[in-house]
C-alpha cells in the first residue's frame, strides 16, 4: 500500500511517499481502505520536531481517516465490511489502508461524505469542546483562525449554543467572505487597527468569550479585548510568536476577574473516554439538521502531501484540509 512515511525532522522534504506492507487488523480492531485522510497543523509541528508529544521516527503521520471497512477482528460484533466510517488515531493515517481499534471507529451517518466527515474528527472535537466549556447563551464571542478547520466550526456552533454575536478574525478577503457565509462577521488581523475594530464590533465592552489558536502578538491583542469577568481559550500557537505575560498582564486578570484556559484535545479524550463518541454523535446530527456546515478546502491527492503542509503551514488554506487516497 501507498503511505507518507515520515524519516527525520525538518521541511516538507520529510514528507515521502512509500510502499509499505498492509496492515492485519488485530482481534478488536478495524481494517479500513482509506477515501480521505484528514490534515491538522499538528502534523506541522510533529514534521519539524515542535509538537510537545513528539512520536519516534520513523512514522506515518495523520490522526483521522474516512472509508470503508475491509476486513474487522474476531471481537468486533458492532461494525462488518463494507461500512462507511471515520477513525481518529494517534499516528498512520496518511496511507491506503490503517487499523484502528472499534472504539476509535465511528459509523458514518447518511448524507455525511467521506471527505468532510474529517472534520468531525480531531478539529470538531476540539471545537466541541472549546464551546461546550467556554461558550453560554447570550456571549459575545470572538474567533481567531475563524477559517480554518477549528475556527470555521466554533462559529457555528458558538450561535447554535445561544451565542448572541459571534466575529471571526481572519487573515484575508477570501476568508471574510467564508466567516460571512457561515453566519459571523468578520474583522481581519492583517491589517492595522483589527484590534480597535475588533472591539467596536463588540459593542465597546469587549468580548465574554475568546478563542484563540494564532498566539504571538494576535493573542496578546485577544487579551486587551476581553470584557470584564471574560473567558479565554487557547489551543495552540500557530502564529510561533511569544507572548509577553508580566506583572500588569496578571494585575488585569486579577481585576477584571478573567480567566484563560488551555485546550488539548487528545488529554481530554484520554482522561474522558466516552467523550469522542458523544462529540461524534452531537457534530453528526447537527450536520444533518442542516445546523452545521463543513467546509472543505480543495482536496490534495496523496502525492501532493508536501504542497499540502506547505499551504497549512503558510495559512493558505481554509476549512478542512484533506488528503484523498
Amino acid at each position: 500500500m501507498r503511505a507518507v512515511v515520515v524519516e527525520k525532522r525538518g521541511g516538507v522534504e520529510a514528507l515521502q511517499c512509500v510502499e509499505l506492507l498492509k496492515p492485519e487488523p488485530g482481534s478488536d480492531q478495524l481494517l479500513i481502505r482509506t477515501e480521505f485522510a484528514g490534515l491538522n497543523y499538528a502534523d506541522v509541528m510533529q514534521r519539524e520536531g515542535r509538537y510537545p508529544a513528539v512520536l519516534p521516527l520513523p512514522y506515518v503521520p495523520g490522526n483521522e481517516v474516512a472509508g470503508v471497512v475491509e476486513a474487522v477482528g474476531g471481537d468486533v460484533s458492532e461494525y462488518a465490511v463494507g461500512d462507511r466510517v471515520a477513525a481518529v488515531m494517534l499516528q498512520g493515517g496518511y496511507a491506503e489502508h490503517v487499523v484502528a481499534s472499534s472504539a476509535q471507529v465511528f459509523a458514518l451517518p447518511d448524507g455525511v461524505g467521506a471527505a468532510a466527515a474529517t472534520a468531525l474528527l480531531v478539529q470538531g472535537f476540539t471545537a466541541h469542546l472549546l464551546v461546550n466549556e467556554l461558550v453560554r447563551a447570550g456571549d459575545r464571542v470572538l474567533v481567531t483562525a475563524a477559517a480554518g478547520g477549528v475556527g470555521s466550526l466554533v462559529l457555528q456552533l458558538a450561535r447554535i449554543r445561544g451565542a448572541v454575536d459571534v466575529v471571526g478574525a481572519v487573515g484575508s478577503a477570501q476568508k471574510c467572505e467564508l466567516v460571512a457565509t457561515l453566519g459571523a462577521r468578520a474583522v481581519r488581523y492583517d491589517r492595522p487597527g483589527w484590534e480597535e475594530e475588533a472591539r467596536s464590533l463588540a459593542g465597546g465592552d469587549g468580548f465574554r468569550v475568546v478563542i484563540d489558536a494564532v498566539g504571538g502578538a494576535i493573542r496578546d491583542a485577544c487579551y486587551r479585548v476581553l470584557a470584564p469577568f471574560g473567558r479565554m481559550g487557547i489551543y495552540g500557537n500557530s502564529g510561533r510568536g511569544e507572548e509577553h505575560w508580566n506583572a500588569e498582564r496578571w494585575h488585569s486578570l486579577l481585576m477584571a476577574n478573567q480567566s484563560v484556559f488551555g485546550f488539548a484535545v487528545t488529554h481530554w479524550m484520554a482522561a474522558h473516554p466516552g467523550f469522542p463518541r458523544e462529540a461524534f454523535s452531537h457534530l453528526a446530527d447537527a450536520v444533518a439538521r442542516g445546523d452545521l456546515v463543513l467546509p472543505l478546502h480543495p482536496v490534495y491527492p496523496l502525492d501532493e502531501v508536501q504542497q499540502a503542509h506547505l499551504d497549512l503551514a503558510a495559512r493558505r488554506t481554509s476549512g478542512k484540509v484533506v488528503l484523498a487516497l
